[in-house]
């Protein structure tokens, strides 16, 4: 039995492969202190206890769906759209060809970024983010520039209007942040690479994103209704009535993930 997948539209997917009777269930994330490597540990937690299997975190610089797929791991956990677009073989996969030895097993809890500055920091909104420093880029992790392409459109702002700072991945751009050479990062809440960043600078604060029609319009001209609705119809192909034991999977590694955040 193949394990699989666990994805959402905007949302930490869990992605597995592997024999069910792996000794030790290896779980690949991001980086160290990102989202997915956050959440891992619970995951992890909910494995040895719930499953009675032995399981280890193992963080790399971009997603695990390579290693789920050519089975040197078992897990992983990915955004919806990054799932997509690896079994698809579009967008950041395009000319990849398609990917289908992984399965959506759970869809787990949506990940909610923002941008962050100092807390004493003089930028109170998107826009005063005009002229200012960001990171840019994040080749490794390109869904991370879909987002920050986003949450600029709100302020009518694009690429031109920033100081563009290159960073392979969100906690490159983190680590940029606290070492001053950028003005703003963007990154998942609830990342222990947040809590971090905020005591290593004496604090920061999250930019907020203005709920207005004409926000929401300018978000999702990155991303329009057809496009989620085609990544919902993937995530349905992918996500199969789970076997036993996945069943209460979710709510497990979501309690034990606030647990850990509500400890640190």
């Amino acid at each position: 039995m193949k394990f699989g997948l666990l994805g959402g539209l905007a949302a930490l997917s869990l992605i597995v492969g592997g024999a069910a009777n792996a000794q030790v269930i290896g779980i690949v994330t991001t980086p160290a202190g990102s989202f997915t490597n956050s959440i891992a540990a619970s995951v992890a937690k909910v494995i040895v206890e719930h499953a009675k299997l032995r399981a280890t975190v193992t963080p790399q610089q971009s997603h695990g769906q390579e290693s789920v797929n050519d089975g040197s791991a078992e897990v992983s956990l990915a955004s919806l759209s990054d799932v997509q677009q690896y079994v698809t073989g579009t967008v950041d996969w395009a000319g990849k060809g398609e990917h289908k030895n992984i399965r959506i097993i759970s869809r787990l809890i949506p990940i909610r970024t923002a941008g962050f500055v100092r807390k004493d920091s003089s930028i109170k909104s998107l826009a005063e983010i005009k002229g200012k420093r960001i990171s840019w880029g994040y080749g490794s992790q390109k869904a991370v520039q879909r987002v920050v392409d986003a949450q600029l459109a709100i302020a009518g702002l694009t690429g031109n209007d920033v100081q563009k700072v290159l960073a392979p991945n969100i906690t490159s751009a983190a680590d940029d942040f606290i070492a001053s050479k950028t003005d703003a990062f963007w990154f998942a809440t609830g990342s222990a690479k947040v809590k971090q960043a905020s005591v290593s600078v004496g604090g920061i604060r999250a930019l907020p994103i203005v709920n207005t029609p004409e926000s929401v319009k300018a978000m999702q001209s990155h991303c329009s209704a057809e496009e989620r609705a085609r990544r919902m119809r993937i995530a349905d192909r992918l996500d199969p009535r789970p076997d036993p034991w996945w069943r209460n999977f979710r709510k497990q590694a979501l309690e034990e993930y606030q647990r850990q955040v509500s400890s640190g």
